[in-house]
């Protein structure tokens, strides 16, 4: 997908041999304020602002928002534009805000435009609205589709240039094939695995298709090894669920290759950071009441990202965008306590 591709260009043009440094300046800018989304969020789904200010600080100081920030990676334009999509769906649905409607779509189109698999969130929107707004069919229908046609908008020169590029519909990218064989195959391990290190004939026998044509072979091979090894396929994805949930054995790997300094003590933080958090999180989602409403949409998501996640494979960044819900949780699990 094109966002990030385009925000490197840009930071090279701008700052050549330092376009790594303006890149972090990006990050770190777009970093800043999903702590004030934090804040804003919990208050929106019927928290008081000292908890709103206890979120905020979390996310100021949790370790994968920090390391993130300063990484080659999209996990920090994810995390804005995701946490900014669901606070808009929030607040469009509380206050009947058409505005926040629109950059609800805005911000998840821009989200998909940087990894596809938040295409997910778009529909579940206006289905949670209807949730949410159950009978107030005029105010669900005019919010679904200005959130429809601002998401739309975003997304259609990328659809119009896939379209005269590849000659087919396609609202994000090309490797997701890819990605699922990667995840569903007799190697699978529920983690990233260079595709040669898998079947390197296999790989070398798709070179000479189109991007199209090779996006939807492995599609192919993926789907054949789930028919073919069922038991197989359920083990992989309960064990992708479980890496999803806590943390994969390879943990930071590319980061540790790339003999980043003070890598264990990074590594060992977003570990305990993760694992002080889940039983109070989880104690927040028990005791939630008659808030449980609002936080349905945040529930959603979560399970969503999990289910896709369980289908492909698991990457450490993969995860910490909605990293901010569970945040929330935490806070609402402390204030139990």
């Amino acid at each position: 997908p094109p966002i990030y591709p385009l925000l490197l260009a840009f930071t090279r043009v701008l700052g050549g041999t330092n376009s790594n440094f303006i890149l972090q300046l990006i990050q770190i800018g777009l970093s800043c304020p999903v702590i004030l989304f934090l804040y804003k969020l919990i208050i929106d789904l019927g928290g008081n602002p000292r908890q709103g200010l206890l979120a905020a600080f979390i996310g100021a100081v949790y370790p994968p928002f920090i390391s993130y920030a300063v990484d080659i990676s999209t996990t920090t334009i994810e995390t804005f534009f995701v946490m900014l999509g669901i606070w808009m769906a929030v607040r469009a649905a509380k206050n009947h805000s058409l505005g926040s409607a629109i950059l609800c779509g805005v911000s998840l189109a821009m989200a998909t435009l940087t990894r596809p698999t938040w295409i997910s969130i778009l529909p579940l929107i206006p289905l949670w609205w209807l949730f949410y707004l159950w009978k107030q069919w005029s105010r669900w229908l005019k919010a679904s589709l200005v959130m429809g046609a601002a998401a739309i908008l975003v997304l259609s020169p990328w659809i119009i240039y896939n379209y005269t590029i590849q000659g087919i519909f396609m609202v994000t990218s090309t490797n997701g094939g890819l990605n699922f064989w990667i995840g569903n195959n007799p190697k699978a391990t529920g983690e990233y695995i260079f595709p040669t290190q898998i079947d390197e004939s296999l790989v070398a026998s798709s070179l000479k298709m189109s991007e199209v044509e090779r996006d939807h072979f492995f599609y192919r091979q993926g789907w054949q090894f789930i028919q073919e090894h069922p038991a197989q396929f359920i083990k992989l994805a309960g064990r992708k669920l479980i890496y999803f949930a806590f943390f994969r054995p390879n943990i930071g790997s590319s980061v540790e290759a790339a003999q980043y300094q003070m890598f264990d003590i990074v590594k060992l933080g977003f570990i305990i950071t993760w694992l002080a958090m889940l039983p109070f999180a989880v104690l927040g989602l028990i005791t939630l009441k008659e808030k449980w409403r609002e936080h349905s949409l945040l529930v959603l998501v979560f399970i969503i990202q999990a289910l896709i996640t369980m289908m492909y494979f698991v990457g450490t960044r993969f995860r910490t965008p909605i990293d901010g819900l569970v945040i929330i949780w935490f806070v609402l699990g402390l204030s139990v306590v």
